[in-house]
């Protein structure tokens, strides 16, 4: 409005810190406060995948190869873990129980690798019962293990995850990626 409409008054400096409810479109520049709007957006996704059988009979948690790191924007962030892997439990004898897993461990920065809190709920173990080897000469299982969950690991250093096997015992095999592809995604989910 021209200042000679209103009288030849200027008009006063106007202030956009009292405006509510603009249409975000509307805003070409500036930083919109992290309080005005809502958290649980994922703000960054990373992968890994691994190709080829990864065997632990060692009897001790061993590094499967698949991994994914992400680095979050945030302390606050948090990193949803998906994960897939083929796996098979075998055994070597005519034993009783059969008994492997696999987790998923965690490293913030230069820290060193752990199994992430909470993933226990996720590891998976089996019992079979043999009578002898004639009733399965293949002593066996497999089938798909799938991760999903969430880790806090309230830093902005670079996270990295690895999916460890283990097993019961130097006569049980726990393969990893058998016969298949392992995919990791890492998605960091603001605050």
């Amino acid at each position: 409005i021209a200042a000679e409409n209103l009288g030849g008054s200027a008009l006063p400096s106007l202030s956009g810190a009292s405006l509510t409810t603009l249409n975000a479109t509307n805003i070409s520049s500036g930083t919109l406060n992290a309080a005005r709007y809502s958290g649980g957006k994922i703000l960054q996704v990373t992968s890994g995948v691994y190709n080829g059988t990864n065997n632990n009979s060692s009897g001790n948690a061993v590094d499967t190869g698949l991994s994914a790191t992400l680095t979050p924007s945030a302390t606050s962030s948090k990193i949803l873990i998906l994960c897939t892997v083929p796996y098979s439990i075998s055994s070597s004898t005519d034993r009783q129980d059969i008994m492997g897993g696999l987790d998923p461990w965690g490293k913030i920065g230069s820290g060193s690798f752990a199994k992430i809190s909470g993933s226990g709920d996720f590891a998976e173990y089996y019992s079979l019962g043999y009578n002898d080897a004639a009733e399965n000469a293949e002593r066996r299982l497999s089938g798909r293990y799938a991760i999903n969950m969430i880790w806090e690991p309230s830093s902005t250093s670079a996270c990295q995850v690895k999916i460890y096997s283990h097993n019961n015992d130097a006569n049980t095999t726990v393969s990893a990626h058998y016969d298949s592809r392992s995919h990791m995604n890492l998605l960091e989910i603001g605050a």
